[in-house]
Formats: C-alpha cells, sequence, structure tokens
C-alpha cells in the first residue's frame, strides 16, 4: 500500500482540466475509497493540501486504513511544452524511483511510467466541479493492485 500512496498522490488535479487546472487544484481534500490486491479488500480514506505556483504542484496529507497510515509528500512538475512529471519514490524508501509523465486531457489526467517488470498507470476524471474521481493500478505480470478514490474538496 506504501507504493500505491506515493503514486496516488504524485497526480491529482480538478477544474476542467484545461492547462492551468493544477492551479485550480489549491486547497484542502479529503477522499474515500478501496485498494485491491488479490484477495485483499481495504477501505482507505485520505485528507491532502494542495499548494501550486507556475511550476510545481505539492500535495502534503495523510492516507489511513484499518491496518496503517501512511504520510504523502509529493510534487507534479509542468513542463514547458505542458506535459507532466513526477518522481516516485527515492532511494531512501527502499525503492528505486519511478518517473511518471503524462499531461492533461480533455476529460481528465492521465500518467504513467515503468521500473523494471513494474507498470504504474494513473488516471482522473472530474465527475462534478468539486469531485473526481481517481484510479491507480499498479501491474507485474504475476500480479495487480488497484485502487479507486473519490475525492471532494473540503
Amino acid at each position: 500500500m506504501r507504493v500505491f500512496m506515493a503514486v496516488c498522490f504524485s497526480v491529482l488535479s480538478h477544474g476542467a482540466f484545461a492547462q492551468d487546472a493544477l492551479f485550480d487544484l489549491a486547497g484542502n481534500w479529503s477522499g474515500a475509497g478501496v485498494f485491491l490486491d488479490r484477495n485483499i479488500e481495504e477501505d482507505i480514506r485520505c485528507r491532502i493540501t494542495v499548494t501550486s505556483d507556475d511550476k510545481t504542484t505539492d500535495i502534503i496529507g495523510v492516507c489511513a486504513s484499518a491496518r496503517r497510515n501512511e504520510n504523502v509528500d509529493f510534487s507534479i512538475i509542468r513542463n514547458a511544452d505542458g506535459s507532466l512529471i513526477s518522481r516516485l519514490g527515492n532511494e531512501n524508501s527502499g525503492r528505486r524511483p519511478v518517473v511518471l509523465a503524462g499531461g492533461l486531457e480533455e476529460d481528465g489526467l492521465q500518467l504513467s511510467g515503468q521500473q523494471g517488470a513494474e507498470q504504474t498507470r494513473i488516471t482522473m476524471q472530474l465527475t462534478e466541479p468539486d469531485t473526481m474521481e481517481m484510479t491507480v493500478i499498479i501491474s507485474t505480470e504475476a500480479r495487480t493492485q488497484m485502487t479507486k478514490l473519490l475525492f471532494t474538496k473540503r
């Protein structure tokens, strides 16, 4: 679940998903959803604060389940061409970093990356002005983990 938490909060967005949508993200968000891994289905809840400037969006908060709490601390960097990049994990976490790349689309946000045999894909879709759905899929040939969350702006 630690990998999920880092991935999950590497790419939040809201608004009409125009190029400046990450600015609209600023504020406090709360969400709930489910983490699925093989025969495990675990409910999770999250609270985050988002700040944004013209180059970087920072996401800080916490996610919790019945089994654990995870701190969230991540950034998304905007490239001059409009693409987005985010780095998942670091050498100190015991995992090699994964670079996620992608961009904003008309109806949502998509980022993906690969580290060795592990692939990560994140999709987000605005469902109402202050509500978004997020799906995070982390997969290898032998295993797939999926998380689905619904966030609302507080």
